[in-house]
């Protein structure tokens, strides 16, 4: 009898603990989730292509957040997986990595991959939104350049 009664008690005890532990936002996730939105009202004022945010960064304690996003052209031809249609139109796996070295081997290639590394290819989009606690303080837009033009002549 007494050990159903300290059973009980303690699944009460244990209930309310678990009940009462909403964990509060921090700083930093409160202006992720207002630099995310307002990168999304912002993009959709302005342009009628689907936009989906791929990463948010967020510096420490939340001053700077960049949201970067890839911008859909539905006019563009679906992606086909190029592996799998490399290896079915040669065969085997062999010569599929044979033609893939050979495809991707050349000093263009090289070039383009040093030079692409810090260029923002077309496509893709960047905001980024500058805070004083959770008081957002600057917004701009980073890339395409025709939305980070509209942003400059704006100020």
């Amino acid at each position: 009898m007494n050990s159903s009664r300290l059973l009980f008690a303690g699944s009460l005890f244990a209930a309310a603990l678990l009940s009462s532990c909403a964990i509060p936002l921090t700083t930093s996730q409160i202006n992720r989730q207002v630099c995310v939105a307002h990168a999304r009202s912002s993009y959709d004022a302005q342009s009628k292509l689907p936009m989906k945010i791929v990463n948010v960064s967020v510096a420490t304690g939340g001053s700077r957040v960049v949201v970067e996003g890839q911008i859909a052209d539905p006019n563009a031809p679906k992606p086909k997986h190029g592996l799998a249609k490399l290896f079915a139109a040669h065969g085997s796996a062999a010569s599929g990595a044979s033609a893939v070295a050979a495809s991707s081997a050349g000093p263009a290639s090289a070039a383009d991959a040093a030079s692409s590394a810090y260029a923002v290819p077309p496509g893709n989009a960047g905001a980024e939104c500058l805070f004083a606690g959770r008081q957002l303080t600057a917004f701009q837009w980073l890339a395409p350049a025709a939305l980070a033009k509209k942003d400059a002549a704006a100020k």
